[in-house]
C-alpha cells in the first residue's frame, strides 16, 4: 500500500536496484555517478508516491504481469507495466519517463498503441493512463476514463465508443 511506504523505504530499494546492476557496468561508472543516479531515483520516486497519496482508494494488482491478447487467430503475450484495481474496474498505467498527451489516445492513428491493447485485452477496464516518473519532469497522470479516477485522467463521455473505435483500430 501506497501510503505505508515511508520516507526511508524509498532510498533503500534504489540502493538495493542499484546493488543489482552487473559488477562489469558497476565498474565502468565512479561511485559519484552511482550517488547521483541514486539521488535522482530517489526524488524521482518521492514525488510519484506523493501523487499516488493523493489518489482515491487503489490496489495495484498487478506488476509486468503476462495478458494474453487473441487476435486475427494469434496470441500475444504482453505486459502493461501496471494493474490497478479501481472499485469494480481495472484501471491500466502505462510508466513514461516523458510527458505523453491522453490525446493521442484519440488520434485517428495510434502512435503509441499499448494502452488502447491492454485495456482491450483485459476485462473490466474502466480506464488508462500513461504515468510520468522523471527527475526533470513533474509527475503526472495523462489518461481517460468514463469517470473521475485521479488527476490527470479525464472524464471520456464516450469511453464505449472509444472502446469500440480501438477495436477497429
Amino acid at each position: 500500500r501506497v501510503d505505508e511506504v515511508s520516507d526511508q523505504h524509498v532510498p533503500i530499494a534504489v540502493e538495493r536496484a542499484l546493488r543489482t546492476l552487473a559488477p562489469s557496468r558497476r565498474m565502468l561508472l565512479p561511485n559519484l555517478v552511482i550517488e547521483a543516479e541514486q539521488e535522482r531515483l530517489v526524488s524521482a520516486l518521492n514525488q510519484w508516491l506523493e501523487l499516488e497519496r493523493a489518489r482515491p482508494h487503489f490496489e495495484v494488482l498487478a506488476l509486468e504481469d503476462p495478458v494474453p491478447l487473441e487476435l486475427g487467430g494469434f496470441t500475444f503475450s504482453m505486459r502493461p507495466d501496471r494493474i490497478d484495481k479501481v472499485g469494480a474496474g481495472l484501471f491500466v498505467i502505462d510508466y513514461k519517463s516523458r510527458a505523453p498527451s491522453a490525446s493521442k489516445l484519440r488520434s485517428a492513428r495510434l502512435d503509441e498503441p499499448q494502452l488502447p491493447i491492454y485495456a482491450l485485452a483485459l476485462e473490466s477496464v474502466i480506464g488508462c493512463a500513461f504515468g510520468t516518473v522523471s527527475s526533470v519532469l513533474k509527475p503526472e497522470l495523462q489518461g481517460l476514463a468514463p469517470q473521475a479516477i485521479a488527476k490527470g485522467v479525464k472524464v471520456a463521455d464516450d469511453w464505449d465508443d472509444l472502446m469500440r473505435q480501438w477495436r477497429q483500430r
